[in-house]
């Protein structure tokens, strides 16, 4: 399980099982291909954000869904502190910023 290589809350550590658990049943894409989720490059951020959030198409690729597991990914980010990577469809800064706005609430 994710939550055996980092020293997490309880909640966090649930919800990064609950979320392991729940991407291998429906084969989300970054349980299929996880290096592209895992980059710091602009152009795999790009396609890891497009894979979690969906998109049209743009004639040259068919249109996708987004992946069920959008909301359960970026709360298990956020409450886990990942600092790396595309969680949720979003960016590690934009995790940053979406964190503090919520700490900045809660204080």
């Amino acid at each position: 399980m994710l939550s055996e290589f980092l020293v997490l809350t309880e909640k966090a550590s649930a919800l990064l099982d609950e979320l392991y658990d729940k991407a291998i049943e429906v084969q989300a894409l970054c349980m299929q291909a996880p290096i592209i989720w895992d980059a710091e490059n602009s152009e795999d951020l790009t396609t890891a954000k497009r894979g979690c959030n969906g998109s049209k198409g743009d004639g040259v690729s068919s249109p996708m869904p987004p992946c069920p597991l959008r909301s359960l990914c970026l709360e298990a980010a956020i409450e886990s502190n990942s600092t790396h990577g595309v969680w949720g469809g979003r960016s590690p800064s934009s995790r940053m910023k979406m964190r503090a706005k919520r700490n900045r609430l809660t204080d």
